[in-house]
């Protein structure tokens, strides 16, 4: 059993607390029935439940809708369960027990969020992260592997000191204690994460499913992602349409067209050519026709004036 918090405290937070108890984030609630503790992430998407509603027995995820029984960590509507920790209140003092051996999908998700924190280029934090998977029970071998590859696949022609210095960390291993262990992945982390972060170019929208979509899909669904808004402040947008200039499609007919945003003129010079492509072109007008008035809405309007003012205040500020 660790200590977590005080019940005064907990009351003072509304109910619920968030608490870093060695490699575990867990979320402190207090119920109509007693005390509660449970992991900080949803299994779902890793949204932080800080924000979720407690009714009864049940927490409801503010992101997605997931609900679980704090009672037992079941998902109440159709999804993975959470993790619950044994809770013990002596003396107004709350302590949880997180003593417990991690599941594959915690392993998973706290290995994302090292790839999270090198993606964006945060030293310390991929620093904390990596020491963190490895107090979860991660076989350093592991780490090794994950931070081998993410350095191999975006260093220049994969070859970099902080990549190779991930074969010297391993090579310790066996010499180190636990301790002493992480910290020196945790260095090596931190160097990636500052190394690649000035070396290596982001495309902005990559959705969820980046590690194996497709840039058709991309285009096709005008995908956003979770480094998006890097690229609203500092690129040209957040969705894949702001990055694309111009398409060259070929049809399955094998009909080969340079399809870029186009005006009146430009659409009226395509429909007198004739053919297929004009066809192609009238159709995606008659759908876009069809439509208008979903597209026409006040509040549809508001969004574009927010849009392009936020545009214009990227702009102002990237000069």
């Amino acid at each position: 059993m660790r200590y977590a918090c005080t019940v005064a405290e907990l009351r003072a937070g509304g109910g619920m607390r968030p608490i870093t108890l060695g490699a575990r984030e867990v979320l402190v609630v207090g119920t109509d029935d007693g005390i509660r503790a449970v992991d900080r992430s949803c299994p779902h998407e890793g949204f932080r439940l800080d924000a979720g509603e407690v009714r009864g027995q049940e927490l409801t995820c503010p992101a997605h809708g997931w609900r679980f029984d704090l009672r037992s960590g079941a998902c109440v509507t159709a999804g993975e369960d959470i993790r619950t920790y044994t809770v013990d209140v002596r003396d107004g003092a709350i302590f949880v027990d997180v003593d417990v051996a991690p599941t594959d999908q915690e392993l998973t998700l706290a290995s994302e969020a090292v790839l999270g924190a090198l993606e964006t280029g945060r030293g310390s934090l991929a620093a904390r992260r990596t020491a963190r998977l490895l107090a979860l029970g991660e076989d350093p071998r592991r780490v090794a592997l994950l931070l081998a590859r993410y350095g191999g696949s975006h260093a220049d022609a994969g070859l970099d000191p902080e990549t190779a210095a991930v074969a010297d960390a391993l090579a310790l291993v066996p010499h180190l204690d636990e301790r002493a262990v992480a910290l020196v992945f945790a260095d090596v982390a931190s160097a990636l994460a500052a190394r690649l972060a000035r070396a290596s170019p982001r495309f902005g929208p990559d959705p969820a499913t980046h590690s194996h979509c497709t840039l058709g899909g991309m285009l096709g669904n005008d995908s956003c992602g979770v480094h998006s808004v890097f690229s609203e402040f500092y690129g040209p947008g957040p969705r894949t349409s702001d990055h694309v200039e111009e398409l060259d499609v070929v049809t399955y007919g094998g009909e080969r067209v340079r399809a870029r945003a186009t005006d009146e003129l430009e659409l009226r010079r395509v429909h007198s050519l004739g053919g297929r492509i004009a066809q192609i072109y009238d159709r995606l007008l008659a759908l876009r026709d069809r439509h208008s008035e979903l597209c026409s809405t006040p509040e549809v309007h508001a969004l574009g004036r927010q849009s392009a003012r936020g545009a214009a205040s990227r702009r102002s500020r990237t000069r």
